[in-house]
């Protein structure tokens, strides 16, 4: 049997993904030249854009840090309570962070659900000065994200999950932190659960640039995973659309017997 001869429309702004699928149809030899084109030009989901998302009590610092991350001086600004969740972009290397700002009261807490959908990245942020805000992210904060993981069935989708001591504006205070008796008898679960743990000033930026650097370490596998994924899903969606439309094109043999 002859094969289908397909000419490849060249494409500059081509993704990795588009590439991927133009191999893996052109493997299966199953398209004609129409058919495979207009596949080529549907647009892919973009490369490098995460979803983040900040829980914990309120004045816990949630704000004050991701200003910090994105470059705003928190001791030339003044801040207020966050009602509901605020939005911002952060930008780290090639990477675009949509990060959602959430508020710690009370009566907030059922709308953290919506946020914890189709997260990446998730930062628990507890005061080491305030030792309820650390047990709060054990008893409240951490098994609410698991209980909507399996709500949204995100329960397979690969993420990345920081527990942050803030407002260690010394180093004897972060010491002080690292010696919590609290903090030591969670350690065995933080394992378990592949938590990064960290303890910053997000004030003084005290130790931000390590847990930028895993963050951003932390983001390149994950992107790599999350494309990986993307690319096998996308090449199957595709291919089977373009076979049932290969299918429907057939002719029909009427009243052929």
């Amino acid at each position: 049997m002859s094969q289908t001869q397909i000419k490849l429309k060249s494409n500059p702004n081509q993704t990795q993904t588009q590439i991927k699928i133009k191999t893996k149809i052109k493997n299966n030899n199953l398209f004609n030249n129409i058919i495979y084109n207009s596949l080529i030009e549907m647009p892919i989901s973009k490369r490098g854009k995460f979803k983040m998302i900040l829980v914990g009590d309120t004045a816990v610092g949630k704000t004050t840090l991701i200003n910090s991350l994105n470059g705003v001086n928190p001791q030339n600004t003044c801040q207020t309570s966050t009602i509901g969740a605020s939005f911002s972009s952060l930008r780290m290397d090639d990477y675009t962070i949509d990060t959602w700002d959430t508020a710690g009261q009370e009566r907030y807490f059922s709308l953290v659900d919506m946020y914890f959908r189709n997260v990446d990245i998730a930062f628990f942020v507890y005061d080491i000065n305030e030792l309820d805000t650390m047990e709060s992210i054990f008893k409240k904060w951490i098994p609410r994200y698991f209980e909507c993981r399996e709500k949204y069935n995100d329960s397979d989708r690969p993420s990345i999950l920081f527990l942050i001591g803030n407002k260690a504006d010394n180093p004897e205070l972060q010491k002080k932190a690292n010696q919590s008796e609290y903090l030591q008898s969670k350690q065995e679960y933080i394992l378990e659960n592949n938590i990064h743990h960290f303890i910053v000033s997000a004030w003084n930026q005290r130790n931000l640039n390590i847990l930028v650097k895993e963050l951003k370490e932390d983001l390149t596998v994950l992107g790599q995973k999350i494309e990986k994924e993307t690319d096998e899903q996308a090449v199957q969606i595709h291919l089977q659309k373009m076979a049932k439309e290969r299918q429907q094109m057939k002719p029909s043999c009427g009243g052929c017997v």
